[in-house]
Formats: C-alpha cells, structure tokens, sequence
C-alpha cells in the first residue's frame, strides 16, 4: 500500500503522495507496534542489517513529515490565505526552500549577496544596505513589540508604503530619497516573487487603491556656465599646492568628456592610451552593470591632457594606471580610494568658489556635467554628438546633463582650448 500524507485545512482535506509503499505487517514493523520478521527482510541478514534498514526507513519517513511541516510553515508564516491543496502543491515543488525570503531581512540578505556575485559597486550596495536599515528602524519604533528580523514582505502593503513615505518627508528626506527607497523595496519584492518566496498578489506596487505608484522625478544635472568656469579658471593660478591637485582633477574630468573619476583612476596606459592615434579610449564602469549596449568613449589627447597626465601620470608602462589616483598597495578597495579622492575635489572646489564669488554648492558632478552642456551650447555640438562622447544608451539620459535647453569633436575641442587659454600649457 502507497503511504500518503493527509493535510487536513479548514474541512478540506488533499492527499501527499510520499513515493513509499509498504505492507501493513511492514508498516506495523517500522511504526513499533510489532516484532514480527518480515518479507523486507532478507533471511540472510543479521539484526544488526535490519536495524540499519528500518533506522533509514524510518529516517526517510522523517524526512518526508519535515518536508510536509515546512510547506504548513511557509504558508503559514507567508501571511495570506491558503487551502490543504496549496500545502500539497508547497510540498511537490518545494518552494519552502526559499521561506526565509519571505522576511524582509533575509530577502535583503540575498538580493545583497547576488548584488555582490555580479559585481555591483559599493556605493550601489551600501546606498541599498542604508535603505533596508531605515525601513527596519521605522518598523521598530511602531511597537516596543516589533522585531526588524520578523518583518514579513506581505506585511508591506499599500497602507505601510505611504505611512513609510509620510515618516521619511517629515524626516525632511526630498522625494527622489523616497523614490529610491520605493525602487529598492520593489526590486526585493520582484526578487522574492521570483523566487516564489511570496505570491504575486502581495505585489503592493501599481494602480489602484490598494497598490503605491513610485513617482519620477526629474533632476536636472548642475553645470557650471561659460562664464563661471572662466572664473574658477582664472583663480587657478592663487592655488596652493595641496589644492591644485583636487582642482586639476576636477578640470580633468571636463577634458575627458565628463568621465566619472572612477574612470579616470581606472585607465592605464596599455588598454587605453593609444599613442599611436593620440587617444584615450575607455568604457564607462557603469556601462558594465546597466545596459548590454555598451559604447566606447574616445577623447583626444589635447595638450592640456598631456600636462594633466606629466603633472599627476605614473611612469609610462602598460600595467600602470595613468594618472596616480588608485594605490595598487592601499588596504582600501578602489571605489573608497576614489570617494576619498572626491570627497578632496569637493572640498577644494567650494574653498576656490567661495573665493571667486562662484556658487558655493559647486562639486566635482558639475564638471562632467559642464561637458555636456558647453558642448552643445557653446561649441554647438548635437546631442546625439554628446550621448557618443558621454557613453550614454539613451539620449534621454544626456538629457539630463544639459542645463536650461558640435557636430564634430573639433568644435569642441576647440571650445574647450579657447577656455583653458593656455592655461595648462605653462606648467
């Protein structure tokens, strides 16, 4: 006879099939309830040989109720209805493996690690750690009684987002904060969905009354006009030593067609320097992780880039970086050497601005940002020019680079020559 497991809920009941199949003198065996020899036995083996199989019989039959406890569990602790025919369909395809996913805790756990396996930036996963901390934090000062760890993904519903969103506006977080907050619960919604941790209905995010629409917002990157960057330029000569690094950096990444310094610091002389054709020829770090179409950024190596590079470059060999920005000895992993460098620029940058009467919110994003938006306006370079230069797979995101709204590089080129006006080509 077939053993079955009943699952018996709310007066229905569905049958398990366990895939064991006994006598009932063999089951009487295996339960203890008699001493009788049986058939499952071979007449060959000892004792001890029969010990050994009933202690795995039993073991499996173990297992087997385990298997069915962890499906009433999973249900159970998943937080929405469920009839003895879902306990039987958890059990055959036993996704109450991944029943931890149903707790936010776990599942940012997971979506972290896998963040890690692919390579995500530090930054992405500390911005992602920090907004899974606030969540927690706020669900705890609800009740003395609420636990972070025990916070269930089906507890977040339309209801929670917007109190949430209403806590982190009164903390005076701005609505892209709350936005990014909303992406990154949503991705670990889709993450535990995916994973059948949680039905799809749970899903609190769409349209309607009972789901939160994320709302978009639209920045406008900042840039510095013609006029100011001719200021700051001007000033350069005042500098002291310690500054005019940061602040050459900062310049650089204007020459480099708005590079972020993640990929200034990560060129070196044999992948990207080609002298040959006196270009610099990079792909974006942030390419790799956010689209399939990638582009190639290729940047004229002008005179006031060769001074950047004699000034601040490590000695010419194909292993060496360009430009002495990353430490190949430092215990610190690259992405915080560069921080560490930004964070320099930026405060060089609001010392310089105060000084010349520049504004004083200025930071090293407003010179990648100038590129764009002094290419267009000034050298009269299309957007679809800056897109190519910038790296971008969609003209929309350059969009965004061009304060207020040349065909060739020539135009700009020359446009930034004229600005510098010499300036790098004394040193």
């Amino acid at each position: 006879m077939p053993v079955k497991i009943m699952a018996y809920y709310n007066s229905k009941q569905a049958l398990i099939s366990t895939g064991y199949a006994f006598s009932e003198c063999e089951w009487d065996i295996i339960q203890n309830r008699t001493q009788k020899k049986s058939k499952m036995f071979d007449s060959s083996k000892d004792s001890n040989d029969s010990d050994i199989v009933l202690s795995t019989l039993r073991a499996g039959l173990d297992e087997v109720m385990q298997r069915a406890d962890n499906a009433v569990e999973f249900l159970t602790k998943r937080g929405t209805p469920f009839q003895a025919s879902d306990i039987k369909t958890e059990y055959e395809n036993g996704h109450y493996a991944n029943g931890d996913l149903i707790y936010l805790s776990k599942c940012n756990e997971a979506y972290l690690a896998r963040l890690d396996d692919i390579k995500a930036s530090a930054k992405t996963v500390k911005q992602y750690r920090g907004i899974y901390n606030s969540m927690a934090a706020y669900y705890e000062g609800l009740s003395k009684r609420n636990d972070r760890d025990k916070l269930r993904l089906v507890q977040i519903d339309a209801k929670f987002l917007r109190d949430y969103q209403e806590y982190l506006t009164n903390k005076g977080d701005s609505q892209a904060t709350v936005s990014a907050h909303f992406r990154y619960i949503k991705a670990l919604f889709n993450y535990a969905i995916q994973k059948e941790a949680i039905p799809k209905e749970a899903y609190p995010f769409g349209r309607g009354d009972d789901k939160v629409t994320i709302q978009g917002v639209r920045r406008t990157k900042k840039a510095l006009t013609k006029k100011e960057l001719e200021t700051l330029l001007n000033y350069r000569g005042h500098l002291l030593k310690r500054q005019l690094r940061n602040f050459d950096l900062a310049i650089l990444s204007f020459l480099l067609n708005g590079a972020n310094m993640i990929d200034i610091a990560k060129l070196t002389y044999g992948q990207n320097y080609d002298k040959n054709s006196n270009c610099i020829t990079f792909i974006r770090q942030k390419s790799y992780r956010t689209t399939d179409n990638i582009v190639p950024i290729t940047v004229h190596v002008t005179d006031a880039i060769r001074t950047m590079i004699k000034l601040y470059g490590n000695e010419d060999k194909p292993e060496n970086y360009i430009f002495n920005i990353l430490k190949k000895d430092s215990p610190l992993p690259p992405e915080e050497q560069v921080a560490n460098t930004v964070r320099a620029i930026g405060k060089t940058l609001k010392c310089v601005a105060k000084k010349c009467g520049v504004r004083t919110d200025i930071s090293y994003q407003f010179f990648r940002h100038t590129h764009a938006t002094l290419s267009i306006k000034d050298a009269g370079a299309s957007l679809y020019d800056i897109k190519v230069t910038m790296g971008h797979s969609s003209a929309k995101t350059t969009e965004a680079y061009i304060s207020s709204l040349p065909d060739d590089d020539d135009k700009v080129s020359n446009m930034k020559a004229n600005l510098l006006n010499g300036i790098y080509s004394k040193d």
